[in-house]
């Protein structure tokens, strides 16, 4: 079994069970089931290739959680990057790893920078907001018209 099918065996048994946890943020296995499904679902749909690695640049943070196990429900690899590097060391480790898409958090200020850096990444960005409207923002640099494309992942 992989990891994301003992996970969804917890969201079978215990779906209205706290699964995180962090300050006020609550969220409960059924949520984050969902959430894992929209974005797998939103992975699936976007340019990056079956198989490709998904880069992660994010802190011990719920949206992380949830977008571990959408990547992991997609089939896709993972590529954690560290946030103790620079945006260049994790964009070239994240470039070397062949990754084709990067999720990372808002607390990372520069993290804008390592979409620049990175080479064709699909990028997702975590927010930090209220956990009731909190998103994932999915963005590729521009789709075949030249024009910037966005999607909105709402927890």
């Amino acid at each position: 079994m992989r990891l994301v099918d003992f996970f969804d065996r917890a969201v079978a048994m215990h779906p209205g069970a706290v699964f995180l946890q962090q300050g006020a943020v609550v969220r409960r296995y059924s949520e984050a089931h969902d959430n894992s499904h929209r974005i797998a679902a939103a992975l699936q749909r976007s340019a990056v290739a079956v198989g490709s690695p998904i880069g992660f640049y994010m802190p011990n943070d719920w949206r992380g959680i949830e977008a571990l196990y959408g990547a992991l429900r997609a089939g896709a690899p993972l590529a954690q990057g560290n946030a103790r590097n620079s945006v260049k060391e994790n964009a070239a480790f994240l470039n070397d790893a062949g990754a084709g898409a990067l999720f990372f958090h808002s607390k990372y200020a520069e993290g804008d920078r390592s979409q620049r850096e990175a080479r064709g990444y699909v990028v997702y960005r975590c927010h930090e907001r209220n956990h009731r409207t909190a998103q994932m923002r999915h963005s590729n640099a521009h789709d075949e018209h030249g024009s910037h494309r966005r999607h909105d992942l709402r927890a």
